[in-house]
Formats: C-alpha cells, sequence, structure tokens
C-alpha cells in the first residue's frame, strides 16, 4: 500500500474526557508466504489463469517472472491471514486483486465480499509488502486492529488518504 491508512475510534468516544474512554489498545497479526521463483517459471500460464483476474494478467504481461511470483506469495499471505477465523471461510488467492500504485508499490485493489462488509468494522488496517531475490519471492500481509478494554475488537472506520 502506498502511504498510512488512517483510522478513528468513533467520534464520541475522542470527544469524551480521557478518564471516561474505554482502554483501547491495537492488536496485530502477520502472515508471511515464499514462493520458489523456479516453481512459477515452469507453471507460470497456470498460476496466472488460476490466480490471477484478467486486469491483473494484463498488468504482468511482459514483466519478468518475479513480479508475478511475488504477487503470488502476496495473496497466499493474505489468504492466511484472512482466513476463516477472520470471515469464517476459506479464501483463494484469487479472491484478492493486487495493484500497483503510481510508485510501484502493491497495493490491495480488490477483496472478497466477505472482506469487504468486515472492513468497516473489526478488520481494521491492512498492510501488504512483496519483496523477491532471483531464487524466491516473498510477500508480507499485516492485519491492525483495535480492541477495547475487555479485549473485543473495537469498532472503527476507514479513511482514505
Amino acid at each position: 500500500m502506498s502511504g498510512r491508512r488512517h483510522l478513528d475510534a468513533d467520534a464520541a468516544s475522542r470527544a469524551a474526557p480521557q478518564a471516561e474512554r474505554p482502554a483501547r489498545r491495537w492488536h496485530s497479526r502477520a502472515a508471511l508466504a515464499t514462493v520458489a521463483i523456479a516453481d512459477v517459471a515452469s507453471e507460470r500460464l497456470k498460476l496466472e489463469a488460476e490466480h490471477f483476474s484478467p486486469a491483473e494478467r494484463a498488468a504482468l504481461a511482459g514483466r519478468h517472472v518475479q513480479s508475478l511470483a511475488g504477487r503470488l506469495a502476496l495473496k497466499r499471505a493474505l489468504c492466511d491471514l484472512l482466513g476463516p477465523e477472520c470471515v469464517g471461510t476459506r479464501l483463494a488467492p484469487c479472491d484478492f486483486v493486487i495493484l500497483e500504485t503510481a510508485g510501484g508499490a502493491p497495493a490491495l485493489g480488490a477483496v472478497p465480499g466477505a472482506l469487504s462488509s468486515a472492513a468497516a468494522g473489526p478488520l481494521g488496517r491492512l498492510f501488504v509488502s512483496i519483496s523477491h531475490t532471483k531464487a524466491r519471492a516473498v510477500g508480507l500481509a499485516v492485519q491492525e486492529s483495535m480492541l477495547d478494554g475487555g479485549g473485543e475488537r473495537a469498532r472503527v472506520e476507514r479513511h482514505e488518504p
């Protein structure tokens, strides 16, 4: 993602004096997935067809296999991070669309419907990153959510930069 996504607690709790507000803290979870470049190179067309949308395939056309492997690793990390315990269903790499910002950083372009409805609530903030070497690609997904004083996830709002 380019830039930082900013989340605020609801306006009422911001307006309340500090002593009256429930204690809130951020909770972070992360998932890391790696992919061997050689494996992706040997099955590039199959992997593109199974895991990437037509728009993503068009964006990857003519790019090095490391770009494809990095996006695949990130999609797998997102599936691990946001799977059944977050949305109650198993997710697949094709459920996510990874875009590129003007600066070249990865950005989450689309999420499954179950996550879209959760995005205004307990899902919290998502951060993504991709890196690669000649031999391996890695995708990192980090989720931050606000917890209230009782350990429950507080409802937060997403504000675009």
